[in-house]
């Protein structure tokens, strides 16, 4: 077995986001519909993942790719969405705009001001969470988003995200993740209980792309009050490179994030080192 040098420094940064919505009583995958235009006989196939500015569309294209987003299954419209984010992520209003177009509604925490991750040198890591919905539906998918501005040239044990909701408001319906190499479900067995937690694998990650974890909530009720979601996201690294292998544990207990879940904690190395940053945010649709 490989010495380890003493002066080895492992850290684990946690992440942790949460916000607020209200219901209103209203509404990844390749999908392709085709236009008929009225000055052509022959069919116009439209593969609607290529749509990258939905302002372009004319009405109806646009009738035609609404009816086909309503049609997506949980992956195909969460990836769609996800997409077209990070597409436009400097210009959310135009996200609503856009999206509002074809149907779906959309809102961002207003978290600018408590992003930042203080003291980090390895990397740097730019988060949102963003709450869309179907017209015709109340079926709510809550995407946490994440991008690394840096590098992982030292990751230690796989890093940990939960996601968080008031399960005495909200219910369980499905999840939907990037491609399981970056981001993959690690334990669902607290889905009643409002906590979800994946593994995302911080030395598969590629600089300046985003990556998402997405859970699907249905209210249990519809009285016009307030519906908590947050996330939480746990990295660890290593100051120096080794090749030893590292593992986390989680363990449950106590309140999560927001009201109505159960909290978490990842226990690792005891020569491991920890902090937490919480952010708390709220809107209305």
């Amino acid at each position: 077995m490989k010495k380890i040098k003493k002066n080895i420094c492992f850290l684990l940064i946690i992440c942790s986001l949460s916000i607020l919505f209200n219901v209103v009583n209203t509404d990844t995958g390749y999908g392709e519909v085709y236009n008929q235009t009225k000055n052509q006989n022959k069919t116009e196939k439209i593969d609607v993942f290529s749509i990258t500015d939905i302002d372009t569309l004319d009405s109806q294209r646009l009738n035609i790719v609404k009816e086909k987003i309503l049609s997506f299954d949980t992956d195909e419209f969460v990836g769609f969405i996800n997409n077209y984010i990070r597409l436009h992520m400097d210009n959310k209003q135009k996200i609503k705009d856009d999206l509002e177009k074809i149907g779906v509604y959309i809102e961002f925490a207003n978290n600018e001001q408590n992003i930042s991750i203080q003291k980090i040198e390895a990397y740097e890591m730019e988060h949102e969470i963003a709450i869309a919905r179907r017209a015709g539906s109340q079926l709510y998918y809550v995407s946490y988003m994440f991008k690394f501005n840096k590098k992982e040239t030292c990751p230690g044990s796989y890093d940990v995200l939960g996601l968080f909701w008031d399960s005495d408001r909200l219910s369980y319906d499905n999840y939907s993740t990037s491609e399981t190499k970056y981001v993959d479900l690690r334990d669902i067995t607290n889905k009643k209980k409002g906590t979800l937690v994946f593994n995302v694998f911080d030395k598969n990650i590629e600089v300046g792309k985003y990556y998402y974890a997405t859970v699907v909530l249905a209210p249990k009720v519809v009285d016009g009050n307030w519906y908590e979601v947050g996330a939480k996201y746990t990295h660890t690294f290593t100051t120096t490179q080794t090749t030893i292998s590292l593992s986390n544990k989680i363990d449950y207990g106590g309140s999560g994030v927001v009201s109505g879940s159960i909290g978490y904690t990842v226990t690792i190395n005891q020569i491991e080192q920890m902090w937490e940053k919480a952010a708390d945010n709220a809107f209305k649709y």
